[in-house]
Formats: C-alpha cells, structure tokens, sequence
C-alpha cells in the first residue's frame, strides 16, 4: 500500500474529535482493505511521521475492483490503541452511481433502482411548488385560491371583495346552499373584486368561489 497523504484537518466530528482525511491506493481488493486491521497504527505520511487512524477520520483509496481501478471513501468507526479494527464504505455504489453522472443547472437527482442515480431536469416553479408545506401555499403558487362571502341581501348583484382577483382573472362561483333558489348567472372580475350577477336576490346567502389565473 502507498504511503499514506494528510489532505487537511477539521475541527469537531465524532464525539468531539478531530477527524483527518486520507488518501491512499493498493493493489488490494475491496475485501482485503475492509479487514479489520488491515491498516497498522504507524502508517508512514508523505513528510516521514507516524500516521495514526482516529475513529471519525475518512479516507479515499484507490484500490483494485476484478482489474479495474476504483476509489471510494471510507470512514474509520473503531480502532484499537491507533490501530484499524473496523470502517466501513461511504455511499458505495451509490456514491459510484453519483460521480459518474454528468449535470447541468437546473437539474435534480433521483433514483432508477437500488444505488442507482440518473438526473432530470427540474424548473422554477417544480422547486417552489416542492418546498410549500400545505395545500393552499401549493395552489397559491399556481395563482389559484378557494374562498367564500356571505352577502347581504337586497339585491341580485353580489360584490366579492378579494385581492387575489384582478381583471384578468377567472372567478367561478356557487352558492354554498339552494337558499332563495338563485343561481348564478355572470362573474365579472375587476381588480380586487368581482361582481357576481345572480338570478334574484341571493339573500344572506353564503357564496363559495374560486380564482383562477388567465393562463395556465
């Protein structure tokens, strides 16, 4: 095995060490260098000094996979009086997967089957409408809102009072009950408000109505 390199230190990690990261390669398959003890407590760095492998360190090797070079990450998760007892992969075929693919903005990850990464394109408005948290920051970001007025009687013309309208929008409209036995006939949106043009006078009536944008 090559002599170990010290790429640099960073502060905290496990239990409140200071993990180090390494790189190394070997002729050595996957299954020798997972060995428990494989690495000595004393592997020699590039400046001569003992290298002596801490639990939280992580360390990329390359190594011999059936004749084809590979490298991968490993973290060191137990040691013994400095020396490797246990480490595992990081990632494996996943992280193989991963760094094999090729990207461009505006383009997410997912997965084709176990391990296996590919990418596809992803927009504006896919990323906002991902990051609402309910069904009404969801619709809101597609300019579509539910609500409801109650009017109050004395006439066949309801005005809606909403911001979320404007001239351009579409508003369609119900009564939320057969009261008065009205029905709607016209919707006309204007800039915060919509005149709803009924059959008769619709009463106190509850009025449930949706805005839609003029394109979609």
């Amino acid at each position: 095995m090559s002599d170990f390199l010290t790429l640099g230190q960073v502060t905290g990690g496990l239990g409140g060490t200071a993990p180090q990261l390494w790189v190394a390669s070997t002729d050595d398959d996957l299954a020798a260098i997972t060995t428990a003890g494989y690495v000595a407590d004393k592997v020699t760095t590039v400046d001569g000094t003992p290298g002596v492998l801490s639990v939280g360190d992580v360390m990329t090797i390359s190594y011999d996979d059936d004749g084809t070079p590979t490298t991968q990450m490993f973290l060191v998760t137990s040691t013994s009086g400095g020396s490797l007892v246990v480490w595992s992969v990081i990632g494996n075929a996943a992280l193989s997967s991963i760094g094999g693919l090729t990207t461009i903005a505006n383009e997410m990850l997912y997965t084709t089957a176990p391990d296996v990464y590919a990418v596809t394109a992803i927009t504006a408005l896919a990323r906002t409408l991902i990051a609402t948290s309910t069904a009404a920051t969801f619709l809101a970001a597609l300019g579509i809102y539910f609500n409801r007025s109650t009017g109050a009687g004395g006439s066949a013309s309801v005005t809606i009072t909403d911001a979320n309208i404007s001239s351009t929008s579409i508003v369609l409209a119900q009564f939320q009950t057969s009261a008065n036995a009205v029905s709607v006939e016209k919707v006309t949106a204007g800039s915060g408000s919509a005149v709803v043009l009924c059959s008769g006078d619709p009463g106190a009536n509850t009025m449930n109505y949706i805005v839609l944008p003029d394109t979609v």
